[in-house]
């Protein structure tokens, strides 16, 4: 879900046991509250995205630089960021390293709400053998949050838009067909449908499956992100935290 990179939308991507010994992490950052949450007395992190420094120096909120230089040059460079603050350590996985876990591949009929469908052959890995990568789940890991280099189109209360993002819960991390997709049909994913990642979810409507991904984290609470109610959809009151068609 969210705009297109060309629109000010983004998305940024090393697995086995041997290679999780030798991936580059970075260890988890403390995230201030926003200001909904301070006025109520609350201390929550915001959602880890929004942060200027996740972005890199010198790019403003949207990140789109990073994600505009990052197409141009094919993805070659393109990091996921996986596992966060709950994990203790962050992986900067490529797709090539995506390529080396088992591959799933299905054919599916995608019906929007909006009123249109399409039909389309899926690859990828399945979710569920991605966060295995981090080895057993860390204490507290009640949801998986997605979050994307893509904006939301538009905040609630017109504040500047911030990286869509949406929350699992555990029981639809482990389906088998929730996957992050690298291949449609055959060929590596296309810029406008989420190059060089998305994520599939084929048991939840569309505004669950995140665009553009920038990172994949284990969290405890979704009510500590955002504004609390589990995606940027669901900030928004457009949507409920089920997604389930």
């Amino acid at each position: 879900m969210g705009h297109p990179p060309a629109q000010t939308r983004l998305a940024d991507p090393e697995i086995g046991r041997d290679l999780r010994d030798r991936l580059p992490t970075r260890a988890g950052q403390i995230h201030c509250s926003t200001p909904e949450l301070r006025r109520l007395g609350c201390r929550h992190p915001r959602l880890p995205s929004r942060d200027d420094h996740r972005l890199g120096p010198g790019v403003r909120r949207s990140g789109s630089g990073s994600w505009l230089a990052h197409r141009d040059s094919g993805f070659r460079d393109s990091r996921l960021e996986l596992g966060g603050e709950l994990s203790g350590k962050t992986l900067q996985l490529s797709v090539g390293d995506l390529r080396q876990l088992p591959k799933t591949e299905y054919i599916a009929v995608h019906t929007c709400m909006q009123g249109w469908s399409a039909t389309s052959k899926w690859a990828g890995v399945r979710l569920r053998d991605l966060l295995e990568v981090l080895g057993p789940p860390p204490e507290g890991a009640n949801y998986v949050m997605i979050t994307s280099h893509g904006l939301a189109q538009e905040m609630w209360d017109h504040r500047p838009r911030e990286p869509f993002y949406a929350v699992l819960d555990l029981d639809t991390v482990a389906e088998d067909d929730t996957i992050l997709a690298y291949e449609r049909n055959g060929h590596p994913l296309e810029v406008h449908l989420g190059a060089p990642l998305r994520l599939r979810v084929e048991s939840n409507h569309g505004y669950k499956m995140v665009k553009w991904i920038k990172s994949i984290e284990w969290i405890t609470d979704y009510a500590a992100y955002g504004d609390g109610r589990g995606g940027t959809r669901e900030d928004a009151a457009m949507q409920a935290f089920n997604g389930r068609i």
